[in-house]
């Protein structure tokens, strides 16, 4: 009997949540009259839970409007959540608007975590609703889950920067709100790197690390020239009225949310939106905007931020004051969350970085838990970006590259350490990691003091001592590579020649029998052949010489800085020149030989055959050679 009722309640159940799922009105009248409060899935959901999931709003209003003792809108499902709760996932403010209508107090009701449906708005960045809700709360009380997250917290965690802006429109006091581990809106910004364009794979010091080059440049020039959406009014002319602070903020907060959309038309970004690879594009492109936009009103609202070192003169030990900080100590093994502009130069977020130096430029001194500085991190991470900038600002560097952290490290040694957490992304390969990996060190080594040099670690090791025993095996798997392919473009290159010799031997037309001319001297064709075949023979001989020479070269870490790069990009250059030339040969061949005999449209044919055939192999040429080129470009200008 009890067997027989389990398996009538699963069936009823399971045409219940049908019946939700696809808007049957009679079979949900019918259970809700019955049962409202009654779950009909495994998560305990009851009816209003999974209308609200599929957004059957007309539905859930009649339903409430039904004359019952109680409509379940307070149950919880097994998560602790209440219909409003899945109403806010969803964004629908239909719905929401008839729950809130029959019991206004859902607005604060709190799951075990503590979060309210306008928190759930947040979080998954419902705008629309949480403007409802916001309006309905009245009041602060439901802003913060148990963990002491805020709703702004919630829009970024979930990178929901415009919403963000939003919230701090209607909260401004937020902006400065931290969590349990004293966690502001600031920090999360701070660690989340692909919210910044320097985070992404959109600059040109990220390419060959997504896929085919040439595709990621075109990627990249399609980034460039999307206009941008984000607010062109910044905080730049905004002074913050110290007698009413909220008041000011609330005004620069209405400033930028009136600019928004002014910079590109509708017609544009209907067209960019119809297509994914764009819509991807142009959503990074507006997220990277906000973003930058975001940070540095978080970062310029902290008007009253000092720093300075404790009384016993310890520079270990460091403080900050100021609202966003809220007197904090973040002495080494005591602070709970990391510095803003510490995690930031970890994970290169350049433009966090510049805004806070740039706002703040005593932040310079600051050390993190083992007494590196903005300089050690910067290359300790291999942040070119971070690194270039320190340089070019009045920063004291040459005290900076001097200090040491407490292992002894100067910023030398930190760039010779080899380590799988701080390689570059564009750097695929053993040969390309150690080509970076020696530039590099030679450019810490440029802005370092010769007296540093020879300065030991703790370990009893210098900076070049480490380098050396970091780098050891990616040296070996480096000349492996080197030596291999230097052996594959030999082989090609003599194969090529030898193409090129036998069409030199075997002109198109024979030779006369008189003279032993070549029958066709006098056309203008033949002269393009003989200079295509000259060129290819020469080319394959260049390639053939740097080859051998790279092939025979005892590769050491010196080699890998301007030597062996150079002798990669002429070999390669040489090489790719060759095939081409041997095309061309074919080319000039196929045409010497049908010259008469041949209709406009046939030499449309070859011409549009030949020109693919050269695009083709350059593309694989940029996809190839770049990484190196790139590497001596910046060694020989920058």
């Amino acid at each position: 009997m009890a067997g027989s009722t389990i398996q009538s309640t699963v069936v009823t159940c399971r045409g219940v949540y049908k019946a939700a799922v696809q808007g049957n009105w009679d079979t949900l009248r019918k259970f809700y009259t019955r049962e409202p409060t009654s779950p009909i899935n495994v998560y305990g959901d009851t009816v209003l839970h999974v209308l609200a999931l599929y957004r059957h709003a007309k539905i859930v209003h009649e339903l409430l409007e039904l004359p019952l003792p109680i409509h379940g809108l307070a149950t919880n499902n097994c998560r602790g959540n209440i219909a409003l709760h899945e109403a806010a996932r969803v964004g629908s403010v239909e719905i929401a608007k008839a729950m809130v209508r029959k019991e206004e107090g859902l607005v604060t009701t709190r799951n075990p975590l503590g979060e309210t449906p306008l928190y759930w708005a947040a979080a998954y960045g419902q705008k629309e609703v949480l403007h409802f809700l916001a309006k309905k709360n009245g009041s602060e009380n439901g802003l913060r889950r148990n963990d002491g997250c805020t709703v702004l917290h919630a829009a970024m965690m979930g990178e929901f920067y415009g919403l963000a802006q939003e919230i701090m429109g209607l909260y401004p006091d937020l902006a400065y709100s931290r969590n349990e581990i004293g966690a502001t809106a600031l920090h999360l910004l701070a660690q989340s790197p692909s919210s910044f364009r320097s985070g992404t794979i959109y600059t040109h010091k990220s390419l060959g690390s997504s896929g085919f080059i040439p595709l990621h440049m075109l990627t990249i020039i399609i980034y460039l020239c999307i206009p941008s959406n984000a607010y062109e009014q910044l905080l730049e002319g905004c002074t913050e009225d110290l007698e009413n602070p909220c008041d000011a903020r609330n005004e620069v907060y209405q400033g930028l949310l009136r600019s928004q959309g002014n910079l590109i038309s509708g017609m544009i970004r209907g067209l960019l939106r119809r297509s994914q690879w764009l819509r991807e594009i142009d959503d990074a492109k507006q997220k990277n905007n906000i973003a930058v936009k975001l940070a540095i009103f978080l970062i310029k609202a902290e008007t009253t931020w000092v720093y300075g070192i404790n009384a016993g003169g310890d520079p270990s030990h460091t403080w900050i004051s100021g609202p966003i900080w809220n007197n904090i100590s973040i002495s080494h093994g005591k602070n709970k969350i990391e510095d803003p502009l510490l995690k930031a130069t970890k994970l290169g977020i350049t433009e966090v970085v510049v805004n806070i130096l740039e706002e703040f430029p005593e932040a310079i001194e600051l050390l993190d838990e083992n007494g590196k500085n903005i300089l050690h991190l910067a290359v300790e991470n291999r942040h070119t970006g971070v690194f270039e900038f320190l340089k070019s600002k009045k920063f004291p560097i040459s005290r900076m590259v001097s200090d040491v952290d407490k292992e002894g490290n100067t910023a030398l040694h930190l760039a010779a350490k080899l380590g799988t957490d701080y390689q570059p992304r564009n750097v695929p390969g053993a040969p390309q990691q150690m080509l970076w990996e020696t530039f590099w060190f030679k450019r810490v080594k440029q802005v370092s003091l010769p007296h540093l040099f020879p300065l030991q670690n703790s370990n009893g090791q210098t900076a070049e001592e480490l380098f050396i025993g970091t780098h050891r095996n990616l040296l070996n798997l480096a000349e492996k590579w080197i030596r291999d392919t230097m052996n594959l473009l030999i082989l090609i290159s003599v194969l090529v020649a030898t193409i090129n010799f036998t069409a030199l031997l075997t002109v198109p037309g024979g030779f006369e029998s008189k003279d032993g001319l070549p029958v066709l001297v006098n056309d203008i064709s033949f002269t393009a052949f003989m200079g295509y075949v000259s060129a290819g023979l020469l080319n394959s001989l260049i390639t053939l010489a740097v080859a051998i020479s790279a092939q025979l070269s005892h590769l050491q870490q010196d080699d890998f800085y301007i030597s062996l790069p150079f002798k990669l990009i002429v070999a390669i250059a040489a090489f790719f020149y060759s095939i081409i030339d041997t095309i061309m040969v074919f080319a000039q061949a196929l045409i010497l030989q049908i010259n008469k005999e041949t209709t406009p449209t046939e030499y449309a044919y070859v011409a549009f055959g030949i020109s693919l055939a050269c695009c083709v192999i350059s593309l694989v040429y940029i996809d190839i050679v770049y990484p190196v080129f790139h590497h001596m470009i910046v060694v020989l200008f920058y």
